[in-house]
Protein backbone atom coordinates (compact mmCIF):
# COMPACT_ATOMS: atom_id res chain seq x y z
CA UNK A 1 0.00 0.00 0.00
CA UNK A 2 1.10 3.84 -0.68
CA UNK A 3 1.98 6.24 2.19
CA UNK A 4 -1.05 8.73 2.33
CA UNK A 5 -2.22 10.80 5.39
CA UNK A 6 -4.56 9.76 8.38
CA UNK A 7 -8.23 10.65 8.21
CA UNK A 8 -8.60 14.11 9.60
CA UNK A 9 -10.70 17.04 10.03
CA UNK A 10 -9.63 20.98 10.69
CA UNK A 11 -6.85 20.54 8.03
CA UNK A 12 -5.30 22.92 5.62
CA UNK A 13 -5.04 22.29 1.90
CA UNK A 14 -3.55 24.56 -1.14
CA UNK A 15 -2.13 24.07 -4.47
CA UNK A 16 1.60 24.63 -5.22
CA UNK A 17 3.33 23.98 -8.60
CA UNK A 18 0.77 21.10 -9.99
CA UNK A 19 0.61 19.47 -6.69
CA UNK A 20 -1.86 19.55 -3.35
CA UNK A 21 -0.31 19.80 -0.74
CA UNK A 22 -1.67 19.15 2.84
CA UNK A 23 -1.07 20.56 6.51
CA UNK A 24 -2.12 19.69 9.88
CA UNK A 25 -5.56 18.73 11.65
CA UNK A 26 -7.15 16.78 13.80
CA UNK A 27 -6.96 13.00 13.25
CA UNK A 28 -9.76 11.51 15.93
CA UNK A 29 -7.01 11.60 18.68
CA UNK A 30 -5.05 14.64 18.59
CA UNK A 31 -3.96 17.57 16.54
CA UNK A 32 -1.17 16.88 13.92
CA UNK A 33 1.78 18.78 11.86
CA UNK A 34 2.49 16.34 8.86
CA UNK A 35 2.57 17.64 5.74
CA UNK A 36 2.08 16.00 2.42
CA UNK A 37 2.17 16.15 -1.56
CA UNK A 38 -0.77 15.07 -3.23
CA UNK A 39 0.25 14.59 -7.18
CA UNK A 40 -2.82 14.39 -9.35
CA UNK A 41 -0.75 13.16 -12.77
CA UNK A 42 0.06 10.06 -10.13
CA UNK A 43 -2.45 9.95 -8.18
CA UNK A 44 -0.01 9.32 -5.51
CA UNK A 45 0.93 11.03 -1.85
CA UNK A 46 4.54 12.17 -0.82
CA UNK A 47 5.27 12.75 2.82
CA UNK A 48 6.98 16.20 3.58
CA UNK A 49 9.96 16.83 5.53
CA UNK A 50 10.75 20.47 6.96
CA UNK A 51 14.26 20.94 7.84
CA UNK A 52 13.65 22.37 11.14
CA UNK A 53 15.29 21.60 14.04
CA UNK A 54 14.73 21.82 17.82
CA UNK A 55 16.88 25.29 18.20
CA UNK A 56 14.46 26.30 15.24
CA UNK A 57 11.24 23.99 15.74
CA UNK A 58 8.25 24.03 13.43
CA UNK A 59 4.68 25.52 14.77
CA UNK A 60 2.94 23.77 17.34
CA UNK A 61 0.36 20.74 16.00
CA UNK A 62 -2.65 22.23 15.67
CA UNK A 63 -5.99 21.78 13.45
CA UNK A 64 -8.21 25.06 12.46
CA UNK A 65 -5.74 27.01 10.82
CA UNK A 66 -6.13 29.43 8.36
CA UNK A 67 -3.16 28.66 5.66
CA UNK A 68 -2.66 31.32 2.65
CA UNK A 69 -0.21 30.72 -0.52
CA UNK A 70 2.24 34.00 -0.71
CA UNK A 71 5.73 34.43 -2.49
CA UNK A 72 6.54 30.49 -3.17
CA UNK A 73 5.16 29.18 0.00
CA UNK A 74 2.28 29.65 2.79
CA UNK A 75 1.71 31.44 5.62
CA UNK A 76 -0.36 30.05 8.68
CA UNK A 77 -2.40 31.84 10.82
CA UNK A 78 -3.72 31.00 14.42
CA UNK A 79 -5.56 27.68 15.15
CA UNK A 80 -5.74 25.41 18.08
CA UNK A 81 -4.89 22.36 20.06
CA UNK A 82 -7.91 22.21 22.78
CA UNK A 83 -8.53 18.56 23.49
CA UNK A 84 -4.78 17.64 23.09
CA UNK A 85 -3.41 14.60 25.15
CA UNK A 86 -0.29 16.31 24.98
CA UNK A 87 -0.14 20.28 24.19
CA UNK A 88 -0.97 23.58 25.17
CA UNK A 89 -4.50 23.16 24.96
CA UNK A 90 -4.60 26.64 23.92
CA UNK A 91 -6.15 28.91 21.03
CA UNK A 92 -2.94 30.12 19.20
CA UNK A 93 -1.99 33.34 17.36
CA UNK A 94 1.44 33.17 15.97
CA UNK A 95 1.97 33.79 12.28
CA UNK A 96 4.71 31.31 10.65
CA UNK A 97 6.08 31.32 6.97
CA UNK A 98 6.70 28.46 5.42
CA UNK A 99 8.97 28.25 2.11
CA UNK A 100 8.88 25.80 -0.56
CA UNK A 101 12.05 23.97 -2.05
CA UNK A 102 12.63 26.18 -5.33
CA UNK A 103 15.46 26.09 -7.47
CA UNK A 104 17.97 29.84 -8.03
CA UNK A 105 16.28 31.54 -10.55
CA UNK A 106 18.23 34.27 -13.38
CA UNK A 107 15.87 36.91 -15.16
CA UNK A 108 17.42 39.43 -17.63
CA UNK A 109 15.73 42.21 -18.54
CA UNK A 110 16.50 44.67 -21.40
CA UNK A 111 15.41 48.52 -22.18
CA UNK A 112 16.17 50.78 -24.88
CA UNK A 113 16.01 54.33 -25.27
CA UNK A 114 16.76 56.55 -27.98
CA UNK A 115 19.81 58.87 -27.53
CA UNK A 116 19.17 62.75 -26.98
CA UNK A 117 21.31 63.46 -29.96
CA UNK A 118 19.25 61.31 -31.90
CA UNK A 119 22.71 59.12 -32.73
CA UNK A 120 20.76 55.91 -32.19
CA UNK A 121 19.93 53.97 -28.90
CA UNK A 122 20.70 53.05 -25.86
CA UNK A 123 20.42 49.10 -24.60
CA UNK A 124 20.79 48.95 -20.70
CA UNK A 125 20.73 44.99 -19.51
CA UNK A 126 19.60 43.92 -15.59
CA UNK A 127 20.68 40.73 -14.30
CA UNK A 128 18.17 39.70 -11.25
CA UNK A 129 19.23 36.73 -9.36
CA UNK A 130 16.77 35.29 -7.13
CA UNK A 131 18.30 33.42 -4.42
CA UNK A 132 15.84 31.21 -1.90
CA UNK A 133 15.89 31.62 1.64
CA UNK A 134 15.08 29.46 4.27
CA UNK A 135 13.68 26.52 2.11
CA UNK A 136 11.95 24.07 3.26
CA UNK A 137 11.74 25.86 6.96
CA UNK A 138 9.24 27.33 9.36
CA UNK A 139 9.93 30.13 10.39
CA UNK A 140 7.92 32.29 13.28
CA UNK A 141 7.05 35.73 12.48
CA UNK A 142 7.35 38.93 14.65
CA UNK A 143 3.53 40.84 15.59
CA UNK A 144 3.31 44.37 16.62
CA UNK A 145 2.06 45.72 20.04
CA UNK A 146 -1.35 45.23 19.61
CA UNK A 147 -2.84 41.89 20.44
CA UNK A 148 -3.65 39.70 17.57
CA UNK A 149 -6.95 37.35 17.69
CA UNK A 150 -6.35 33.92 19.00
CA UNK A 151 -9.27 32.17 16.98
CA UNK A 152 -9.83 28.69 15.08
CA UNK A 153 -11.55 27.75 12.04
CA UNK A 154 -11.69 31.22 10.86
CA UNK A 155 -11.22 32.25 7.27
CA UNK A 156 -8.54 34.50 5.69
CA UNK A 157 -7.78 36.03 2.29
CA UNK A 158 -4.45 36.94 0.87
CA UNK A 159 -4.81 40.85 -0.88
CA UNK A 160 -3.50 43.29 -2.21
CA UNK A 161 -1.04 43.89 -5.05
CA UNK A 162 2.77 41.94 -5.08
CA UNK A 163 5.21 43.73 -2.55
CA UNK A 164 1.58 44.87 -0.33
CA UNK A 165 -0.24 42.30 -0.15
CA UNK A 166 -2.51 41.64 3.27
CA UNK A 167 -4.12 38.43 5.39
CA UNK A 168 -7.36 39.27 6.22
CA UNK A 169 -8.57 37.08 9.02
CA UNK A 170 -12.26 36.99 9.63
CA UNK A 171 -14.46 35.36 11.89
CA UNK A 172 -13.49 31.93 13.19
CA UNK A 173 -13.96 30.33 16.66
CA UNK A 174 -13.13 32.19 20.29
CA UNK A 175 -11.26 30.66 22.93
CA UNK A 176 -14.52 29.68 24.65
CA UNK A 177 -15.71 28.26 20.87
CA UNK A 178 -17.55 31.22 20.29
CA UNK A 179 -18.20 32.41 17.13
CA UNK A 180 -16.82 35.80 16.40
CA UNK A 181 -16.29 38.69 13.93
CA UNK A 182 -13.19 39.95 15.34
CA UNK A 183 -11.36 40.73 12.16
CA UNK A 184 -7.68 41.83 12.17
CA UNK A 185 -5.49 43.13 9.11
CA UNK A 186 -1.66 42.16 8.61
CA UNK A 187 0.56 44.08 6.33
CA UNK A 188 3.06 41.94 4.38
CA UNK A 189 6.33 43.75 3.03
CA UNK A 190 7.89 42.72 -0.29
CA UNK A 191 8.94 39.05 -0.86
CA UNK A 192 9.71 39.57 -4.55
CA UNK A 193 10.73 36.36 -6.77
CA UNK A 194 8.71 33.50 -6.88
CA UNK A 195 9.54 31.03 -3.90
CA UNK A 196 11.57 33.09 -2.06
CA UNK A 197 10.95 34.49 1.18
CA UNK A 198 13.53 36.48 2.87
CA UNK A 199 14.44 35.91 6.62
CA UNK A 200 12.27 39.50 7.10
CA UNK A 201 9.82 38.51 4.54
CA UNK A 202 6.77 39.70 6.67
CA UNK A 203 6.10 42.69 8.72
CA UNK A 204 2.74 42.36 10.88
CA UNK A 205 0.60 45.19 12.15
CA UNK A 206 -2.63 44.28 13.56
CA UNK A 207 -5.32 46.84 13.23
CA UNK A 208 -8.73 46.61 15.16
CA UNK A 209 -12.09 46.79 12.78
Amino acid sequence: LSLRPSARVGHNMLPFDGTVGLLGGWDGTSPTSDMWSYDPATARWTQLRTENTPDEPPPAKRYGAAVQPVAGGMVQYGGSDRGAPEGTDSFFSDVWVFTFDAEEVTTTRSTSESMGDGSGTMTTTTTIRTVPTNENLWVEQALGDAPAPMTAYHASLVWGNPGFEHIVIVGGADPDGRPTCARAAMSLIACPGLATACKNNLSLDFEDQ
